[in-house]
């Protein structure tokens, strides 16, 4: 009977895929934003003390469930980085949350309101925990645990228990006892332990040595005399939690354990691995019960309702599992759409639909103006690293880690989405797997860069039509001029490459190949071909593509590297998407910064707008797609009116011989520097030549 009644209660949890996602697109939104696609990827799961609510740690905040419901109750933002551990107060008050960002928030559950902030640490907070009594929270991060006091928000102590990264620790039931799960640096296979700590004084009581790789989770049994511990070694140990002495082993396979838990009576275990498998077990015997497969990806965390009558699992899928204790799958429920960052993204050319790619093989297609997931192409069979629509909308390109590229057929101008399941063709050339992906304007040729090369393929036969040898490193990003007659690749050696696509030939070679950037450098050209955009180790700078010439160095925006851009339909704007978790827009006239959208926690991979330039969409490595309402704040000035002045250094109105022997005056300097590749040489002076006696407006 008890069962049942579970069963029934967790009957609405089927309907949340559709009778939800509204609801989450629009919770937390950050400012400016108006659809969230994806709710981040999965790092901790706790239960409510009465059970009614389930908090969810992710890469961009904490959501809160309604345990009986399934329904989305709140997501709690303010942290700048993923959340990685969450824990209630014993009274359920107060959730405690820890962050990459070293700060530990406490937020009032019933209000959702944050209510201070815990700032000693200096690196990630693997895990949280309060006391029984709810009077002391322990938070662990690399090279100390540290202890506050509840009620004045205060720092109590500092337990120097480890030089490594900890994420176990947990509380006797009586709250005497802290077990942590440490690592000495450097690390070897004798430099994992658990230590027990005395709440009271802080005194170190004994450490547990056994385990020989990282140690993920441990807990206390119900009456508080067994500690059980989950390591990567593949062993789940049971230690006497008075003598330290270790009890028993159990083992079954080779692969990594990430979590456990004891059941309420303490009479069993249950186990999470790496691959998405849950074990349960006799606690006395040690004897292994059954094998629970539910999730596709590792289990992040295994936790008991406080009545004992089911358990819920968490995986890096984004799925969570309901259990009865009987072991009998009750019910799954996704979380979100992608089971790991985004890390392709591409906007069919009516703006309807949105294809997304993440580290996780399947590729989701989304409508925009809902933010509801529409289908999902499978068939790759590992990470998807750029997606490119045909410019007429009816095809689909996506590349993989896998070492293939794909075609689908696609069918955008129908709603709801109608997509063949089964890509029209396959290409496989390169062993080293493939980087980025362009269709040239007509549709006919698409674009490849592999190891050393970039192909081209014809795409009605899906034969190779040419090969351009690069020899360097992948391209990291290729864009066709829209006349289709420039194919920009941009090199991970940090130059930028313009090629005739029809002859193969180089037509010449941009930017500063004297450096090496380690993720590629980004290449884009503005609607009119007049502009291209390039981001690198460089910053963003703005070119000539017609005469290589240097036009401007976007600066005082992004703080890091620079992934992603993208030009407004009207050439006006551009935004630009950085590892400091912030996109910017700039006005291409004058170069100067105009405004900046915040609200992912990790880089973003990548940005689209929609064919009327009112939205935005950035896709990040938090596992989120943000749409945002733009305006373009600039006038219609021309920008190549304005780089005019590049070529008149002393700004008299006029290029003459006085131009020429300032950039004669400045060789091996860095000013004035015309076509922006660092110093002052015969390549500036041979461009300010090329436009003797122009008069500059």
């Amino acid at each position: 009977m008890r069962n049942l009644i579970l069963a029934l209660l967790l009957v609405p949890i089927l309907f949340l895929s559709s009778g939800y996602t509204q609801d989450y697109a629009q919770i937390g939104l950050p400012g400016g934003a108006k659809h969230r696609i994806g709710k981040g990827y999965i790092t901790d799961i706790k239960f409510s003390p009465n059970g009614d609510l389930i908090a969810v740690a992710s890469s961009i905040g904490v959501w809160l469930y309604n345990r009986h419901t399934g329904a989305e109750v709140a997501l709690l933002t303010g942290h700048t980085a993923s959340v990685l551990s969450v824990a209630f107060s014993p009274d359920g008050r107060t959730l405690a949350s820890g962050s990459s960002d070293t700060t530990i928030r406490l937020w009032d559950v019933k209000t959702g309101q944050h209510k201070i902030s815990l700032t000693q640490h200096t690196y990630s907070i693997w895990a949280v925990a309060f006391s029984p009594d709810g009077r002391t929270l322990a938070s662990s991060s690399r090279g100390s645990i540290r202890l506050w006091d509840m009620e004045t928000g205060q720092h109590m102590a500092r337990l120097k228990a480890h030089t490594g990264r900890a994420k176990a620790i947990a509380f006797s039931p009586d709250g005497s006892i802290l077990a942590n799960g440490g690592q000495e640096l450097p690390l070897t296979s004798n430099n994992h332990f658990i230590q027990l700590w005395d709440v009271a004084t802080s005194q170190h009581l004994a450490t547990l040595e056994g385990h020989t790789s990282e140690i993920e989770a441990v807990a206390f049994s119900p009456d508080g005399k067994t500690l059980v511990s989950a390591s990567w070694d593949s062993t789940i140990r049971l230690w006497d939690a008075n003598t330290g002495s270790q009890l028993s082993t159990f083992m079954e396979g080779s692969e990594w354990l990430t979590a456990v838990a004891f059941s309420s009576n303490g009479k069993n275990l249950i186990s999470g691995r790496r691959r998405g498998a849950i074990q349960l077990w006799d606690a006395d015997t040690g004897q292994h019960i059954r094998t629970l497969s539910t999730h596709t990806q590792e289990v992040t965390d295994v936790t008991f309702s406080a009545d004992g009558t089911s358990f819920i699992s968490a995986s890096l899928d984004g799925t969570i599992g309901f259990w009865n204790t009987g072991a009998e799958e009750v019910e799954k429920i996704t979380l979100k759409g992608h089971a790991a960052g985004i890390t392709a993204m591409a906007l069919s050319p009516n703006g309807g639909v949105l294809v997304s790619g993440s580290w996780d093989p399947p590729i989701l297609l989304w409508r925009t103006d809902t933010a509801q997931l529409q289908g999902t192409l499978k068939g790759h069979t590992n990470g998807v690293n750029a997606l490119a629509f045909s410019p007429d909308g009816k095809i689909l390109a996506s590349v993989s880690d896998d070492k293939t590229i794909r075609l689908w057929d696609m069918y955008t101008e129908q709603l709801p989405l109608i997509v063949d399941s089964q890509p029209r063709a396959i290409l496989a050339e390169q062993a080293n797997g493939f980087g980025a992906v362009a269709f040239s304007p007509d549709g006919t040729i698409l674009a490849n860069s592999g190891k050393d090369r970039i192909q081209l393929w014809n795409v009605r036969t899906g034969q190779q039509q040419a090969i351009l040898e690069t020899h360097t490193e992948t391209a990291g990003s290729l864009a066709f001029s829209p006349d289709g007659k420039t194919l920009a690749g941009g090199g991970r050696d940090g130059a930028i490459r313009l090629w005739d696509p029809e002859t193969g030939e180089l037509k010449t070679t941009l930017g500063d190949i004297r450096r090496f950037w380690r993720t590629g450098t980004v290449v884009t050209f503005s609607p009119d071909g007049n502009v291209l955009a390039s981001a690198g180790y460089q910053g963003i700078r703005l070119w000539d593509p017609n005469t290589g010439a240097h036009l401007f160095t976007l600066d005082g925006g992004h703080t890091d590297d620079v992934y992603s851009l993208a030009f407004s339909p009207d050439g006006k704007t551009l935004a630009s998407g950085g590892n400091d978790n912030t996109v910017i827009l700039w006005g291409v006239a004058t170069g100067r910064y105009q405004s900046a959208l915040e609200g992912h926690t990790r880089g973003i991979s990548a940005l689209a707008f929609s064919p009327d330039g009112g939205t935005l969409i950035s896709g990040s490595w938090d596992g989120t797609i943000l749409l945002w309402e733009v305006t373009s704040s600039e006038s219609d000035s021309s920008l190549i009116q304005v780089s005019q002045t590049l070529w008149d250094v002393n700004s008299d109105g006029v290029v003459n011989v006085q131009d020429l022997t300032l950039v004669a005056s400045g060789f091996g300097q860095d000013s004035p520097d015309i076509n922006g590749d660092g110093v002052v040489n015969i390549l500036d002076l041979t461009l300010v030549a090329g436009h003797l006696s122009e008069e500059v407006e």
